[in-house]
């Protein structure tokens, strides 16, 4: 979990030129671009609440059959 975060604020990071652009830039490439980047901030949220998800399934189940087999 603790190596998810670090590659997060990679893709923030990398992101930030594009919002900065599309805040400072009112024309029309502006609202093409704003559209894209919102699309990719949809999908990095969505990969990042999937991989959130499948994290929290996998320890539930680790968990789960620790319990198991120490009893």
């Amino acid at each position: 979990m603790s190596c998810e975060r670090p590659r997060m604020g990679r893709v923030v990071e990398s992101l930030r030129p594009y919002l900065l652009f599309l805040v400072t830039g009112g024309n029309m490439s502006a609202l093409g671009l704003g559209l894209v980047v919102v699309v990719v901030v949809v999908v990095v949220v969505v990969v990042v609440v999937v991989v959130v998800v499948v994290v929290v399934v996998v320890v539930v189940v680790v968990v789960v059959v620790v319990v198991v087999v120490v009893k």
